[in-house]
């Protein structure tokens, strides 16, 4: 409803005034009423009303001062005079502030209709410009957003958006955090869209109480929160304001969520690297318990201690995946199950964090195929649970190489669904990836246009060719960097890069580490023979 102020200083125009039409028809509320003013003046501050209907002649303010004030003030206020003269330099002075008309007394019932009728309709129109122009401008802040997010924007254009985002890209340290909300299956797209909408408003009202933190939907609708250092980013604080956000969540819109931290960068230039950790993460909300929070750092620090427990090959069992080799990865499960049954005691719990590491992994490996995960695990609760159930190493294992089997079946079939055009530029690749490779010579051997190339790789693929290229050769440099004693100089031109700098530069950006400090971190992580 539409709030209006009456002000008039005769009682009996104030009480018709009020009876002469149904306010309510027009959607209009009488908020209250005045014989001055002064008295308006201070209603229309306190309802913050939208019309006001005033007399033109008052006692202590008229009725032209007193729109001349409340538009000095800046109250949004449509006003209508009523006059007992139909003088002409009072309708000129009048029509110079803006009002939407000069009615006469005694007010003709008709004539104040459709005045209303007119008032309102221009005041919905208003509102509704203002409603896109809001519309227009949050869609517009959350595509810079997810552009910076996802690597898409170059620093000079995002700088020069910073003022409209009002962020500030000089802070010392930056963090993603995102929340996944767990739907019921009653929930339809409209419901999920409202859920969403709650959800970031809800993550905004608290965490913004803490410092200064941006939040918004990505593109998977997840949740983001970018936090910067006017926030206390230590793992503990943070944990702390998502479990409050969680538990709100929880409490207002009965859903459950699942919550992931990214990487703590310290430039804006990196803040996608955050991203991109906090959603592989989310590979995690197939395996644990409904509002669980997985930390970058605290899985890191478990994945290591356990790995360096039991002296697992982490890059054996992905090179296994990575080629649909069942029989490998199988072999590589035998192998970690019979190091936990001699690694001590309680060996069921010894092999739950193995597991679960096995389990990202191959959720990881159909992510980045951009495969499905959500019909592998034919189970109503989660998979955590089913760990916990289990009741002898041997069933667990048994239940891990049917997942493997599951997952390379619907990598297979994945394949199978390429474009045939893809499929042979991947062998090509395959063979040719350290030769001077490109769009171009891709386009010349296959008798194709090398734009129209580039978009089916992207469309096939879900990314560019030269991203697909670069992380194929630096998965090769990994291997040349931990199996032999080449210099990098020499990995460098083995894979395809002619200039080692550039080689150094890729490695860093695709792995968080210069190659020579990833062959030193190898080599002391490797088991030492007895």
């Amino acid at each position: 409803m539409l709030k209006a102020i009456i002000a008039d200083d005769e009682p009996a125009i104030l009480k018709g005034l009020r009876g002469i039409v149904q306010w309510e028809d027009y959607g209009i509320e009488i908020a209250g009423q005045a014989c001055n003013g002064i008295e308006a003046l201070q209603l229309i501050e306190r309802e913050q009303a939208a019309i006001l209907i005033t007399d033109i002649q008052m006692p202590e303010m008229s009725g032209l001062s007193l729109i001349k004030e409340a538009k000095r003030k800046g109250y949004p206020i449509r006003s209508i005079i009523l006059s007992g003269y139909d003088d002409f330099e009072y309708v000129k002075e009048a029509m110079q502030l803006g009002i939407e008309n000069y009615l006469l007394k005694p007010i003709v019932r008709d004539e104040l209709c459709s005045t209303l009728m007119n008032l309102v309709e221009k005041i919905n129109q208003d509102l509704d410009r203002q409603n896109q122009l809001r519309s227009d401008s949050l869609i517009l802040r959350n595509n810079i957003l997810n552009r910076w997010l996802t690597n898409h924007i170059s620093p000079a254009h995002l700088r020069e958006r910073s003022d409209l985002l009002q962020i500030d890209l000089n802070a010392g340290q930056y963090l993603v955090c995102l929340f996944k909300i767990l739907y019921e299956r009653h929930h339809n797209s409209s419901h999920r869209e409202l859920i969403n909408f709650a959800s970031e408003n809800i993550c905004n009202e608290v965490l913004n109480r803490h410092g200064k933190v941006i939040t918004f939907c990505d593109m998977n609708s997840h949740v983001v929160a970018l936090f910067d250092d006017t926030t206390e980013l230590g793992p503990g604080p943070i944990r702390a304001l998502l479990t409050e956000c969680a538990a709100t969540i929880n409490k207002l819109l009965k859903c459950d969520v699942f919550i992931t931290v990214g990487n703590r960068e310290r430039s804006c230039d990196e803040v996608h690297s955050s991203y991109a950790l906090a959603v592989e993460l989310m590979n995690y909300s197939l395996l644990m318990p409904p509002n669980s929070i997985v930390d970058h750092e605290q899985i890191a620090k478990e994945s290591f201690v356990n790995n360096e427990r039991i002296h697992l090959d982490d890059e054996r069992f992905q090179q296994a995946l990575a080629e649909k080799n069942q029989d490998e990865a199988w072999r590589y499960i035998d192998d970690v199950f019979g190091r936990i049954v001699h690694s001590g005691e309680a060996p069921l719990l010894r092999a739950y964090p193995l597991v679960m590491d096995m389990l990202y992994r191959i959720l990881n490996a159909l992510r980045q195929i951009k495969v499905d995960a959500g019909t592998l695990f034919d189970i109503q609760d989660t998979v955590f649970i089913h760990l916990m159930r289990a009741k002898s190493l041997e069933e667990l294992q048994s239940w891990l190489k049917t997942i493997v089997a599951k997952a390379i079946d619907k990598m297979n079939a994945a394949d199978e669904n390429w474009n045939p055009m893809i499929k042979r530029v991947l062998i090509y690749l395959d063979a040719h990836y350290a030769e001077n490779v490109s769009l171009k010579t891709l386009s010349l051997a296959f008798n194709v246009n090398a734009a129209y190339l580039g978009q089916l790789f992207i469309k096939e693929k879900s990314e560019t060719f030269s991203s697909y290229l670069n992380t194929m050769r630096i998965e090769k440099a990994i291997g040349l960097l931990t199996e032999t004693n080449l210099e990098l100089h020499e990995i460098a031109e083995k894979v395809g890069y002619a200039n080692q700098s550039y080689f150094n530069i890729i490695f860093k950006k695709l792995t968080g580490l210069y190659p020579s400090k990833y062959r030193l971190d190898a080599r002391h992580a490797a088991p030492r023979e007895s």
